[in-house]
């Protein structure tokens, strides 16, 4: 299922919606689906290329959902 499959199931919308991502390619999938992106590599992905994402974490530990959705509804329109 896509990020967009999932918001409209879920009756989301995907602007005020927050995806986690390890890859580029996943990335890349919530980025074009319009979801506030954050990445968060590990070992295999951490010199990658995510400068797609709207936020880069080492962990999620630093962040609630409740700020990363505050963030999502919050971030500038494009």
């Amino acid at each position: 299922m896509s990020y967009r499959e999932a918001c409209d199931v879920l009756d989301a919308d995907p602007c005020h919606s927050v995806a986690v991502e390890d890859s580029p390619h996943g990335l890349a999938a919530a980025v074009s689906a319009g979801l506030f992106t954050i990445a968060v590599p590990h070992g295999l992905t951490a010199n990658l290329d995510l400068a797609a994402a709207d936020l880069r974490l080492d962990t999620l530990e630093v962040l609630t959902a409740s700020d990363a959705l505050r963030m999502a509804r919050h971030r500038p329109a494009e």
